[in-house]
């Protein structure tokens, strides 16, 4: 099982490392495109060998427009950004702040409360991040 998590974290921070790549070489967005269907596919074809349960038809809607806000929205913007000139390293800072964002939008939107162990994880990321911020 281990192996699904570093896949995943490997999935994920390679977006940034490539996205100063690909600028010149293809459209951010069609190489998102690309990106998204590759990871979709090989995570459906491991649900399926590990007889993992798809979400109902019904509670498809929610996960589409919560992967296209937070994948493809997000991302999207970000990688135009980088394709304009935006520092790669700058994007991940301001990624960096997503589970903070996350949080407060979903406290002030749906009044969902996080738990302590939460707000001390946020809290512990963003230091980490102003460690990053005030050593350059």
């Amino acid at each position: 099982m281990a192996f699904l998590y570093v896949l995943l974290v490997l999935i994920w921070s390679m977006g940034f490392i490539t996205g100063k790549f690909i600028v010149g070489l293809i459209d951010p967005n069609v190489y998102l495109s690309i990106r998204f269907l590759c990871a979709g596919l090989l995570f459906a074809a491991i649900a399926l060998v590990l007889r993992r349960p798809f979400p109902k038809w019904k509670e498809l809607p929610k996960h589409i427009v919560a992967g296209c806000l937070m994948n493809g929205f997000y991302l999207g913007l970000a990688y135009v950004a980088i394709a304009k000139g935006l520092p790669a390293g700058i994007m991940a800072l301001i990624g960096a702040l997503q589970p903070a964002l996350v949080t407060l939008l979903a406290f002030l939107l749906i009044k969902e409360k996080t738990s302590l162990k939460g707000i001390i994880g946020i809290f512990i990321g963003m230091f980490g991040l102003l460690l990053v911020v005030v050593q350059h």
